[in-house]
């Protein structure tokens, strides 16, 4: 089925330029590559001048081929069995195929356990360094401090990879660009919560991925755009679809069907008002003290840390947005996000909110039923739109 461009805005093609010309960029960083998760700041690696290569968004480095049948069954014959989260059995069984080049090191929080022990099998299998930043569990009024003094350690030992000195001045300059791509985000969302159906929600589903690259002046660019277009369509009310529904999408989807996203809209006249995603901490990164303003970012970035929070978060965005329901993507095998949802729904169905969780795998389509995800989405559109 051929992409309808109608549905996307100029800002998505813009992002994706910007992905493919970033990572294209990798050949000019031999020496210098990071392979990070999705919740490590990625303002630290650009700070020690060195490449963030995130592996949940590595995807789009990978061939096609890679992606499709073939390449999943050759991930499952190394060491990443189908019980793995599928982002990182295929971005790193293509670095055991030399499809993408080594990392000089990995970093990742501990708030995922498989993308540790995953980083951790290949730093010994190929020898390279490997730097966990433990989040504790109780988040008392140390936490931020705590967490801060592993950032500023780890900066530290990347300086040392990079080979350059400690240099808070080429911190301060990244924090800056990351601050104002992040404030053009929050207004962009304030906008969008304000006039609903401004833009179609389902192109915003990839925009995690420029979130985890805020702190470059690509991302500053992508996310200006993003906001431009939306305070353009608001000054004009210019709507691109009168909602049967509203609703709010939580975790990632998935990247083989896109024209899934425009049925649901489209068709069913359920609009995607907002994603959890791409909701950001309301916290500004400080230049004198970076790495605490970091720590307290990743400390209140509701996805990676506490259910309650995350859970009071969603309520909060239910209430803001005025969406009619919740969408909650469980990705296949990831612990994460999928042990969490009984939790979440339980305190939504305390405040009387509809949720619906649909199964599936954001990059393996072998287990993709389009029909039964459909049929059951249909049923809570209905139900909701009552």
């Amino acid at each position: 089925m051929e992409m309808d461009i109608h549905y996307y805005e100029d800002f998505y093609f813009s992002l994706i330029k910007f992905q493919y010309r970033f990572y294209r960029g990798m050949s000019n960083y031999q020496g210098k590559i990071i392979f990070k998760d999705i919740g490590f700041p990625q303002e630290i690696i650009l700070g020690a001048d060195l490449m963030p290569v995130i592996v949940e968004s590595m995807i789009g480095m990978l061939p096609p081929t890679t992606i499709h049948e073939r390449g999943l069954d050759r991930a499952n014959s190394l060491f990443y069995d189908t019980g793995g989260c599928s982002f990182h059995r295929l971005a790193l069984s293509a670095v055991n195929n030399n499809l993408i080049p080594l990392p000089n090191t990995f970093v990742g929080l501990n708030a995922c356990q498989e993308v540790v022990n995953d980083f951790f099998v290949m730093s010994n299998q190929h020898k390279i360094p490997f730097y966990a930043i433990d989040l504790p569990y109780e988040r008392s009024n140390n936490a931020a401090f705590f967490v801060a003094k592993q950032y500023e350690e780890t900066y530290v030992k990347l300086c040392e990879i990079s080979g350059i000195e400690p240099d808070l001045i080429k911190l301060s300059e990244v924090i800056d660009l990351s601050n104002k791509a992040a404030n053009y985000f929050r207004k962009a969302n304030n906008i969008r919560k304000k006039y609903p159906g401004l833009i179609y929600g389902g192109q915003m589903l990839k925009f995690v991925n420029l979130v985890m690259l805020f702190g470059t002046e690509g991302a500053l660019q992508v996310a200006q755009e993003y906001y431009e277009t939306c305070n353009k369509y608001a000054q004009c009310n210019e709507k691109k679809i009168a909602p049967k529904c509203k609703i709010l999408w939580c975790n990632m989807g998935i990247s083989y069907d896109d024209k899934l996203y425009e049925y649901i809209e489209k068709e069913l006249g359920a609009m995607i008002t907002i994603e959890e995603f791409n909701i950001l901490p309301e916290i500004e990164l400080t230049t004198e003290n970076p790495f605490l303003g970091l720590a307290e970012r990743t400390l209140n970035t509701p996805f990676i840390c506490d259910v309650q929070l995350r859970a009071n978060n969603i309520i909060k965005l239910v209430l803001d947005y005025d969406v009619d329901g919740v969408v909650f993507f469980s990705h296949m095998n990831c612990r994460l996000f999928n042990s969490r949802f009984n939790i979440i729904k339980k305190h939504l169905n305390r405040r009387d909110i509809p949720i619906i969780e649909l199964n599936g795998d954001c990059l393996d389509s072998r287990s993709y039923n389009r029909a039964q995800l459909l049929t059951r989405l249909e049923a809570f559109v209905e139900m909701i739109s009552k």
